[in-house]
């Protein structure tokens, strides 16, 4: 950004840069100009952020996430800018910007519980650790030379590197490699929570929904599927006290030399 170019002007061309990184906190969210931003590389048809888009959490905003609520204050906030907006008498000179700004509000009140459910579940690398290496990692890795380690994964970094290196293997004909298709856990959005893209393999999309992790909540999508995750026991131990509880009988048994471990539902019972 060059001396006399306007904010907004800037922020446009965000979409054309190699790398974007998001810090995020509770300001961001409330910020007219961060928001502004972030709808630049937000995919609103899919809901979800451009592939090259790297988000870190400050740590004094990390508790917000994984509830059920934690969309309702910011879809609350921009409602609350969004009928200021409405309800404020200008002159005509000033009906033009008022209106799309109206219009833009409106559109983060639409879409906050979306971006939050989708930030909630996006990989988040370790604030202190990438701030203690002048943020190298992300130039790294967006260079392809490196990995980054998401927070949950400190401390088990080896067992994520090799975990990255799974891949899921669709053949229409087990003795034959014709039709073969190879889906790499590293070519998730999140690899610890990620859902493998099945509509080029037959129609197993139909039946079966694989994904990495572990079941949070049912998803209507995946209603009379058979819904299976590949999930790392470090995930399942870290998150025991929150969004994992329900699988405190089954840490007991299982290994820890076992680093990874398969899980799915029959209808609506978990296997």
């Amino acid at each position: 950004m060059t001396s006399g170019t306007h904010i907004e002007t800037f922020m446009q061309n965000v979409k054309k840069a190699d790398t974007v990184v998001i810090f995020l906190n509770d300001a961001y969210l409330r910020s007219r100009n961060c928001m502004y931003e972030f709808l630049r590389v937000w995919d609103e048809k899919n809901k979800k952020l451009s592939s090259k888009v790297f988000v870190i959490r400050h740590p004094e905003f990390n508790s917000i996430f994984g509830g059920s609520n934690a969309s309702i204050p910011y879809a609350n906030y921009w409602d609350e800018v969004f009928q200021s907006l409405k309800n404020t008498d200008l002159p005509a000179a000033s009906m033009a910007w008022n209106l799309k700004e109206q219009k833009f509000s409106y559109k983060i009140y639409i879409n906050m519980t979306s971006i939050i459910e989708h930030l909630n579940s996006y990989i988040q690398v370790d604030y202190e650790q990438i701030r203690s290496k002048g943020f190298e990692d992300i130039l790294r890795l967006n260079l392809g030379e490196d990995t980054l380690i998401p927070h949950i994964a400190l401390g088990n970094e080896e067992i994520y590197r090799k975990f990255l290196k799974g891949t899921l293997i669709y053949k229409p004909e087990k003795e034959s490699e014709v039709g073969r298709i190879d889906l790499a856990i590293s070519a998730l959005r999140n690899p610890l929570d990620g859902t493998f893209d099945l509509s080029q393999c037959g129609d197993a999309g139909k039946y079966l929904s694989i994904s990495t992790g572990y079941r949070k909540k049912k998803k209507s999508e995946n209603s009379g599927k058979i819904e299976i995750w590949i999930t790392p026991r470090f995930l399942i131990k870290k998150e025991l006290v929150t969004t994992a509880k329900k699988y405190e009988d089954i840490m007991e048994k299982w290994k820890f030399n076992a680093h990874v471990g398969p899980f799915w539902t029959w209808v609506d019972g978990m296997i």
